[in-house]
């Protein structure tokens, strides 16, 4: 996955997917340099034919744009998972840190604690 990732738009007629060539697995391989950057849509609804034109099954081309197209949609979506869970462990590390610096007070204070009570229970003694 390229560090400048694709940018998703939500448009009227779907979702959109503005990618960079990205170098994952041969599918990538084979593209174009011309499609170094593209603007593909995609939209989770039946696509209607123009009226008057005939219903019949999609192009090779336009099933593999599609294929293309869900591809880049599903790397979007796998890259902001990857950058989600570095993210936990980033607050999960913190998390810890701050735990472990909790416990170092609470054992300071303990001893504060104790060493408070032993002065002023030498000062009593010396009292009396």
């Amino acid at each position: 996955m390229g560090q400048a990732g694709p940018l998703l738009q939500v448009a009227a007629g779907g979702l959109q997917v503005q990618t960079r060539s990205k170098t994952i697995g041969a599918a990538h391989e084979e593209r174009d340099s011309e499609q170094d950057e593209c603007e593909v849509g995609y939209s989770s609804r039946v696509e209607d034919a123009p009226s008057g034109a005939p219903t019949g099954k999609k192009s090779h081309k336009e099933r593999h744009t599609t294929a293309e197209t869900r591809l880049d949609v599903l790397e979007v979506s796998l890259e902001e998972l990857y950058q989600s869970q570095r993210r936990l462990l980033a607050v999960e590390s913190s998390l810890k840190e701050a735990e472990s610096r909790i416990e170092k007070i609470k054992f300071l204070i303990d001893q504060l604690t104790k060493d408070t009570k032993d002065s002023v229970q030498h000062l009593h003694e010396r009292r009396y």
